[in-house]
Parts: structure tokens; sequence; C-alpha cells
């Protein structure tokens, strides 16, 4: 991620954590779960027609 990308990422987990975490959607739950690791938002059932069309 550029530089950019992640103060955005930044700004939106600080915006997001003043809100009640009852009233979480499930994307703000996996932003904030995701705060200070690194994390993989790869759905890997959409590679595999890719990797099926690279092995043929």
């Amino acid at each position: 991620m550029t530089f950019r990308d992640r103060a955005l990422c930044r700004m939106l987990q600080k915006a997001v954590a003043k809100r009640d975490p009852d009233t979480y959607e499930p994307w703000m739950k996996a932003l904030m779960c995701a705060v200070g690791q690194a994390y993989d938002w790869t759905d890997r059932a959409y590679l595999e027609p890719l990797l099926d069309y690279l092995k043929e």
C-alpha cells in the first residue's frame, strides 16, 4: 500500500473507533480487528479460476 492508502486507512480506523462497537457493520468489525497487524483480504475462491487457467 502506498503512504496515502495507509494514511487513509488510519483515518478511517480512528473514525470507526469513535463509534459504539455494538453498532459496527461487518466491515467495520473486520477493520478494527486488523488494526496493527498484517492482513490479507484476498478471498482464495476467486483465485481458483486464475490458477486453473495458468496450469493449462
